[in-house]
């Protein structure tokens, strides 16, 4: 009721702490415990979330969409899906600067990054619309019956494992690029 808490059993070691509530956030502190030692925290919570809609490239609302929030702050993340208006609200977060991207719940490629700070309730996130690549792989001539598919956006990023393709056409579809 008076906005008191304690914590017991901690070992000497230093501690992030941080407090939150559904719409209030607090910047982390950073306390450092030595053995037998007690520390009296004031944390100060002010509003701090952040809210929006994702939408697909035609403007239209994308339910159960995953929207995650980073920073580069201890505690500085979350993640919350949309409602069925393509909403979402990320509340309680510490204070300061996100990045935020979003994905469509079938698939795993992510909106543009879009940068805000807590307090912002306006955010618009854009997820792409499906697209797939589909092929052939033949050599001399004649289908290859089995072979792997790897699609990579990073040319330099050869740790991708490639999916395996069994078709005696040769012919692939690699869906959700």
């Amino acid at each position: 009721e008076g906005g008191r808490f304690v914590v017991h059993g901690l070992g000497p070691d230093k501690y992030d702490v941080t407090a939150s509530t559904s719409t209030l956030g607090a910047a982390s502190q950073q306390v450092v415990l030595a053995r037998g030692q007690h520390v009296e925290l004031k944390i100060v919570l002010t509003p701090s979330s952040i809210a929006g809609v994702v939408v697909d490239a035609n403007g239209h609302p994308v339910e159960d969409a995953s929207v995650f929030a980073r920073a580069d702050i201890p505690n500085g993340y979350a993640f919350e899906h949309t409602d069925a208006y393509g909403h979402f609200d990320l509340g309680g977060l510490p204070p300061g600067s996100y990045q935020l991207t979003a994905q469509r719940s079938e698939s795993r490629v992510d909106s543009p990054a879009v940068q805000v700070t807590t307090g912002n309730r306006h955010v618009r996130l854009v997820v792409p619309d499906q697209a797939a690549i589909t092929g052939r792989v033949v050599l001399d001539g004649k289908p290859v019956a089995y072979y792997g598919v790897s699609i990579n956006a990073d040319p330099g990023d050869t740790y991708d494992r490639p999916t395996p393709v069994r078709d005696p056409d040769g012919r692939f579809t690699q869906r959700d690029v």
